[in-house]
């Protein structure tokens, strides 16, 4: 039996009207396209499945999944490229069900994907065990930005996504 791989991807060209800064961290049609001609080269089968696309056909997905005894475990995997957006476990969907579902699955487990998407939380615990950390502070209100020294470099970044998002000269 072939192996296959299940390639979770937000793709940002597959949900029109959606906001783009929403859409920063998600990938574009042509490089999922060229990681899945990539994968099938080295003789696995793929499947792409757009979570935010469809969550039907990812519900329906998941329920096939849980009832199906054709579904060997050790001959697939899941390859997460989903991003998400509006929760702080949004890095972790994917790696959630497939720990849930007992699949292996690329990239961190559910509860690393939610520990480095907090920036502060990640430092603190980075800190607790010896790793250095700059200093940094978090801004939890507007008016807190009157108190800080400008003239300083920095580096801004929020506290719960993996680039910039939002973050302007604004």
């Amino acid at each position: 039996m072939t192996k296959t791989v299940f390639l979770f991807a937000d793709i940002c060209d597959s949900i029109v009207g959606l906001q783009s800064s929403k859409k920063q961290e998600w990938e574009s049609k042509d490089s999922v396209l060229y990681l899945q001609k990539t994968i099938q080269k080295l003789g696995y089968k793929t499947i792409l499945i757009e979570p935010k696309k469809n969550s039907f056909e990812m519900g329906k997905f998941f329920g096939k999944l849980s009832q199906s005894s054709k579904i060997e475990r050790g001959k697939n995997i899941f390859f997460n490229l989903v991003e998400g957006f509006y929760s702080r476990n949004r890095e972790a969907y994917i790696p959630s069900l497939a720990e849930f579902f007992g699949f292996p699955h690329t990239g961190s487990d559910a509860y690393a994907q939610i520990l480095t998407l907090d920036k502060n939380l990640s430092k603190i615990i980075a800190k607790s065990i010896g790793v250095p950390v700059k200093p940094h502070f978090v801004i939890r209100d507007v008016k807190e930005i009157n108190k800080i020294d400008f003239l300083k470099p920095m580096f801004w970044k929020p506290i719960g996504e993996g680039s910039g998002i939002s973050i302007s000269e604004k």
